[in-house]
């Protein structure tokens, strides 16, 4: 139990550690979500906001598996599928990235 409340802690600090260098880094790039009539926030909000998110759990999902306990070896036994639904989660994050820079139809997305 301690090690998925270690998980989880970590993650949202390197999320909230993360975060404002990545809104930094949107705005600079002028990846700015304007509001419109089909929008529900009022003002300018930077995209990649997934990204901050994606990398802290990675990187703690990784490092679990470089400890010598219950939950690590439990990880290590479904590896494979460890490995898919990770592969899969970064090329979701990747998606949703290229959408943030370059706006593509639903249909692109699906």
């Amino acid at each position: 139990m301690k090690t998925y409340i270690c998980v989880y802690l970590g993650a949202a600090l390197l999320v909230i550690l993360s975060t404002p260098s990545i809104v930094r880094l949107a705005r600079a790039l002028g990846l700015i979500d304007a509001p419109g009539t089909r929008k529900v926030h009022s003002r300018a909000v930077p995209r990649l906001g997934g990204i901050p998110i994606a990398i802290a759990t990675l990187a703690l999902v990784i490092a679990v598996l470089a400890l010598d306990n219950r939950i690590a070896q439990s990880f290590r036994e479904v590896q494979t599928q460890l490995v898919a639904l990770l592969g899969a989660s970064i090329f979701i994050l990747l998606a949703g990235v290229v959408d943030d820079i370059w706006n593509l139809r639903a249909r692109v997305k699906l």
